[in-house]
């Protein structure tokens, strides 16, 4: 792609993002339409794909870090065994702070101490 070509398709995403913005601005309800909120998304995100270095530090489009937030999961389930049959438990996806026994499925939610 060219720069005449990428700078063609930046000004045409930038007025979708523009008019759909304004719709989104002047509705009336608390909520607008999902169709609208994933149209925005969907463009904000093609305008960063062709512009990775403009939006690099934009804190939106950062990925978030739960190496902590695991480590602190496993060493939990390290010594917490299961409730009901005494098990082995698990952390079920990672960032999350549910945990499943590996022999019996009974799940746990973890909280948070504030």
């Amino acid at each position: 792609m060219t720069e005449e070509q990428k700078r063609e398709q930046l000004d045409f995403l930038y007025r979708q993002l523009d008019t759909c913005g304004q719709i989104l601005a002047e509705w009336d309800d608390d909520r607008p339409p999902t169709q609208y909120r994933r149209e925005y998304r969907r463009i904000l995100k093609s305008i960063v794909s062709l512009e990775p270095e403009k939006w690099k530090d934009y804190p939106v489009f950062q990925k978030k870090d739960y190496t902590n937030r695991d480590a602190a999961v496993e060493r939990f389930c390290e010594q917490h065994p299961c409730r009901k049959c005494g098990g082995k438990t698990r952390q079920t996806r990672s960032g999350s702070l549910r945990i499943i026994c590996t022999s019996c499925g009974q799940k746990y939610q973890l909280k948070t101490q504030k």
